[in-house]
Order: C-alpha cells, then structure tokens, then sequence
C-alpha cells in the first residue's frame, strides 16, 4: 500500500498546495501540469498508490487521463480521486470518489490514506 501519489492540476496555486499538504503528511508526490506530463510520469516509474486529478485539464478530461493510465498493463486498479470546479452531482459517470473545489482537506486525507501508507506511518 505504499508508493507515490500522482498529482495533475493545470491551476500551478492548486497543485502546489495539494502537493504540499500531500508531501508534508509524508506522502511522496509527483506533481503534474498536463495530461501529457503526467503520462510521461507513468511511463517512468511504477504504478501510483492514488491519482488526485483535476475532472478539468487543459490538454485532456482528466477522467480520460485515468482511462488510458488505467489500460498501462498492471495499472488497471489505480485507485483515482478526482477534485473539480463543477457540482459533483452532474458527474454521475464518475465512479471515484470526486471532491468539490475548494477541496475538504480532511476528506481528502482520508481517502488518500485508504490507499497510499505514507513515509511517517
């Protein structure tokens, strides 16, 4: 349950943050701009313990984003949660778990922590 948590948010204050908060409770983060950075991520190192994904990317729907991480080989059951700007109740095709922006920091830390064990645990 270990591993690194994939961060995606094309807004550079709210990717900051989140990596931030990620990283100061003990979370390894690599944090990403684009659908396309985060790609490039993937491609280098294994599989994420959680992708924390922006609905919104400038390059790519970051549901799309979690489908094509999702067909990798051994990257079918990557957990994701999503963060957005739109009610979540008009995203009923979503599956995972979406947070409403601003992001319920508690909520947030919860789910993560369901996934990923972090390096002071």
């Amino acid at each position: 349950m270990s591993g690194w948590i994939l961060v995606v948010e094309d807004d550079l204050d709210g990717r900051e943050l989140l990596a931030e908060l990620l990283a100061d409770m003990g979370y390894e983060v690599v944090a990403c701009a684009t659908a396309a950075e985060a790609e490039a991520a993937l491609s280098q190192r294994a599989k994420p313990c959680v992708a924390l994904t922006d609905l919104s990317l400038q390059d790519s729907p970051g549901s799309e984003l979690v489908a094509r991480m999702r067909a990798r080989p051994g990257f079918e059951y990557v957990p994701a949660i999503f963060v957005t700007g739109v009610e979540p109740s008009l995203l009923e095709e979503i599956r995972d778990p979406v947070l409403r922006k601003p992001v319920d920091v508690d909520r947030l830390l919860e789910l993560v922590a369901q996934h990923c064990t972090s390096t002071t645990d």
